[in-house]
């Protein structure tokens, strides 16, 4: 199961390649598909793979949205530099950067709905 929002290509690429390379072991693919697969089973999903229809109008209601943002209100998690981090305390401002610096899907995990 990849669960990559975009890109599934190079993730297979790359995954490809760090198998060759030794860096990931063939065992801990395995073991990733044991447990998905154990889950799906236990969810009967080979069985009846589309959820109830009824409830597609609800995805990213309102209400939904709300519950969301809860999870992400109680679940943030704020670092506080004691002088650990490697940041001087006087830094008034980080600049980000990267290809997903502006994507606030992506910084959510990409699990977000648009």
């Amino acid at each position: 199961m990849v669960m990559v929002p975009d890109n599934y290509k190079l993730f297979i690429s790359v995954l490809r390649n760090a198998i060759l390379k030794k860096r990931i072991t063939l065992e801990r693919i395995d073991d990733a598909v044991r447990r998905i697969l154990r889950v799906k089973f236990e969810l009967n999903l080979f069985n009846k793979p589309i959820a109830n229809k009824k409830f597609i109008k609800e995805i990213g209601s309102s209400e939904h949205r709300e519950v969301a943002k809860e999870a992400v209100r109680k679940s943030l998690v704020l670092l506080k530099n004691d002088g650990v981090l490697p940041l001087s305390k006087n830094i008034k401002k980080i600049f980000i950067v990267g290809e997903k610096a502006d994507d606030i899907g992506a910084q959510c995990g990409g699990w977000t709905l648009s």
